[in-house]
């Protein structure tokens, strides 16, 4: 997990989020702003859990309990029968689907540039990584079978508005995380052009309210990244003033 002296700008950048959510859901929870706030957190916990370099189970654990928490206001302010239900299938869906094409983009840039990959040895389970595990599957048996799909699975839009920002974000992750790696200018192009089509199918298939939603959402994830890449910078910086001290 990160610690808060090397990475203070994304800590302060959670910080500020939590502190945000709280107010709002205090106030009106249904207001269309916190929507966008709400996907973007989903973003940043589905590439979290494809290109984080924390350990797995500490990742698993962390992307379930967002999505938990990010429906929690609908369940225990909302209407449980017609709106927590379906909230939690749009997350589960955006958020896994998110987090596949993450794995599925980095996957090809590490094989495309040939990245030297470290031999971890034998792969080993621990019996507290088990119980972790164990605890995790059971939070989501517990929550899935009361979640609707069917806004999902029967509209085309929903589909193809999850698979645009889900490509999106994937694109742009694996193009700027981890932030000890340099940029891909390739892979950026390539996400302005998956975000003019996302813009364009938008246009052209939801209400403009909608876009604002959207802009939001992919504004929090490049904070996110930006916060990510500056923390980097600074750390490498303090090393290297350490190593001319040193010297």
């Amino acid at each position: 997990m990160y610690s808060f002296r090397a990475h203070p700008l994304t800590w302060l950048f959670l910080i500020a989020t939590a502190s945000i959510d709280a107010a709002a859901i205090a106030r009106d929870f249904e207001q269309p702003w916190l929507a966008g706030l709400t996907m973007g957190q989903l973003y940043v916990a589905s590439a979290w859990l494809a290109l984080g370099r924390s350990h797995r189970l500490a990742r698993a654990g962390v992307f379930v309990a967002t999505i938990l928490l990010l429906g929690s206001p609908d369940f225990f302010l909302g209407n449980r029968a017609s709106e927590w239900a379906f909230v939690m299938g749009t997350l589960i869906s955006a958020g896994i689907s998110t987090a596949v094409m993450c794995w599925i983009v980095a996957s090809l840039r590490s094989r495309l540039e040939r990245a030297a990959t470290v031999s971890r040895g034998r792969w080993q389970v621990s019996i507290i990584e088990i119980l972790g595990w164990m605890i995790i599957v059971a939070a989501a048996s517990a929550v899935i079978p009361e979640v609707h799909f069917s806004h999902v699975t029967e509209s085309a839009l929903m589909r193809n508005l999850i698979l645009l920002d889900g490509a999106f974000i994937a694109l742009l992750a694996t193009a700027f995380l981890p932030p000890v790696r340099d940029p891909s200018l390739p892979i950026v192009m390539y996400a302005g052009l998956v975000l003019v089509a996302s813009i364009t199918y938008r246009m052209q298939n939801v209400p403009q309210p909608m876009l604002v939603v959207n802009g939001l959402a992919l504004a929090y994830f490049g904070l996110w990244i930006l916060a990510q890449r500056l923390d980097e910078l600074t750390s490498r910086g303090r090393q290297i003033g350490l190593t001319v001290e040193d010297n």
